[in-house]
């Protein structure tokens, strides 16, 4: 199962899509204390650790590019995974995609930026 998440720069307003359907509850089990984040140029990517997977999120400043991204997960000993296609992420914003594929040994988060056609992998979370 799959959920995309945008937030509004205020934090008060919340879209959350599951499965093709609008809801306002999450998917996700019990979850670890904290995310764990990467400073990127222009953004801050983040991986949360629940109980049936992994959500990575991407928070863009208000000073931001507008930037067309995809999120991908690492794990050891398997093919990275990528989110369902591509999105445009604005200034303010923050969007989020969790890979619901249980607990691994780690898992790092993934970032592809279409614009530079290039990759950013976030730290590792156990």
């Amino acid at each position: 199962m799959v959920r995309i998440k945008a937030l509004a720069a205020s934090g008060l307003a919340a879209l959350t899509i599951v499965a093709g359907s609008v809801s306002g509850a999450s998917t996700a089990a019990a979850d670890t204390p904290s995310d764990i984040c990467t400073s990127l140029d222009g953004g801050s990517l983040c991986i949360h650790e629940y109980a049936n997977g992994y959500d990575v999120r991407f928070a863009n400043p208000v000073w931001g590019a507008k930037k067309t991204l995809r999120f991908g997960l690492r794990c050891p000993n398997e093919a990275n995974r990528w989110d369902q296609g591509a999105f445009t992420d604005m200034p303010g914003t923050t969007r989020s995609y969790f890979f619901g594929i249980g607990l691994k040994d780690w898992c790092a988060p993934l970032l592809y930026d279409a614009a530079v056609g290039g990759y950013y992998e976030g730290h590792y979370v156990t």
